[in-house]
């Protein structure tokens, strides 16, 4: 089916006659809540007062304590052919104790899919500068979705109630294993399943759920061999970033990942901690050679000293000195890693007080200075005649 096809029969239903709102379908999941008023509890459903163990006398039922919240979103599902629509409602409650809860909805918008990657969303005009208020007089209209802009809509909101019968659903999104998820709204997941094949797989052996972050399945492709060994052991990914950073550091580390051992861990966060002070040790051995290497590379220059009246040029012998140099002199010989170049000589100019002038980089190969920096990578007075006399020294 093309775009324009897919439109067309998008367009088709909807100039039909939808199914009913189902307004009980939003009244039916907003959950009674606790309101207090001089020290007694009232149901906000019903507007009775609660016993001490704040129990409805109507509904037979314990009311719990929730969040306060004004608006809901629920979605509704209907099939139409091979055509999937959710439309998306808002409901605006207004609660006051001692009294029944009272709510008005509207739909805002309504969203087509056909289960191959096509889709089309219908919805009413929003008001300037809101993220979630539409104006409830306007036409249904045809929306793009701008989801990199200041302002963006998604029209992608989750919603308390979602399909609860299967004749809801298209055979193409029950063949793709549609389900609900913690983690990503219904209407994301029906982007994500026809797209990508590995997301389809994760969500039918319910390994998505850990992965999915913002709406995205944030998942590598080079991973799947670990997904499909933890899912044949049995293993409960709870926290799906922590476990890909666990198994990255035993790859690091030189550890067959093909191994269940290295995939299905006892306890991840104490592997991870562990695999982690491992790298720290070797990353702190590697460190420590480079040190070595640059000690003994400097080595056959720690007698060279180039004098003049009031400049004195040495040698940074060791990488503390380099780092001192960087750190004083404000410029980048450390942090841009030059005692690892092992083709140039890192040396430092001093006037007669030993406050720092220039920090030289000397060519080996040609015996010519390659730069000479001072504070703030600035040149000083004494430029061309540290130049000149690194130059004229014979190393």
């Amino acid at each position: 089916m093309t775009n324009k096809e897919f439109k067309e029969k998008c367009l088709g239903i909807e100039f039909k006659t939808l199914c009913p709102s189902k307004e009980k379908y939003g009244h039916d999941g907003l959950e009674p809540m606790r309101l207090r008023n001089r020290g007694k509890y009232y149901c906000s459903k019903c507007g009775s007062l609660l016993d001490y163990k704040f129990k409805c006398h109507i509904h037979g039922k314990t009311v719990e304590e929730r969040r306060h919240q004004k608006m809901y979103a629920y979605n509704v599902f209907e099939k139409h052919g091979d055509i999937q629509v959710v439309r998306t409602f808002y409901i605006h409650v207004h609660r006051k104790s001692k009294f029944p809860e009272t709510y008005c909805m509207y739909e805002v918008y309504r969203n087509f899919f056909d289960g191959y990657g096509h889709r089309l969303i219908i919805g009413k005009r929003r008001r300037p500068m809101t993220f979630d208020d539409f104006c409830v007089d306007s036409e249904f209209t045809v929306k793009r979705n701008y989801a990199q802009s200041y302002y963006s809509f998604t029209y992608d909101h989750e919603g308390y109630v979602t399909y609860k019968k299967s004749r809801d659903i298209t055979d193409r999104f029950k063949q793709l294993g549609l389900r609900m998820m913690n983690g990503c709204s219904i209407i994301q997941e029906m982007i994500l399943l026809p797209k990508n094949n590995l997301f389809e797989t994760a969500l039918k052996i319910g390994y998505a759920s850990p992965f999915m972050r913002y709406g995205e399945f944030m998942f590598p492709p080079s991973r799947a061999k670990q997904l499909f060994i933890a899912h044949k052991n049995g293993y409960k990914i709870e926290n799906g970033q922590l476990w890909l950073d666990t198994i990255k550091m035993a790859e690091e580390l030189g550890y067959d990942i093909r191994n269940s051992k290295y995939v299905c861990y006892t306890d991840l966060r104490k592997s991870h901690d562990k695999f982690n002070y491992k790298l720290e040790l070797i990353k702190e051995k590697n460190e420590m050679e480079k040190h070595r290497d640059y000690d003994q590379r400097m080595l056959k220059y720690a007698n060279v000293v180039i004098k003049s009246d009031d400049i004195t040029i040495r040698p940074l012998m060791t990488i503390d000195e380099v780092l001192e140099e960087g750190t004083t002199m404000h410029h980048c010989v450390y942090s841009a890693k030059y005692y690892n170049v092992k083709t140039s000589l890192l040396l430092s100019a001093k006037n007669g007080k030993g406050e720092r002038l220039e920090t030289i980089e000397l060519g080996l190969r040609h015996k010519k200075v390659l730069q000479s920096r001072g504070l703030m990578n600035k040149t000083t007075p004494y430029h061309e005649k540290i130049i000149n006399m690194v130059e004229s020294y014979k190393f």
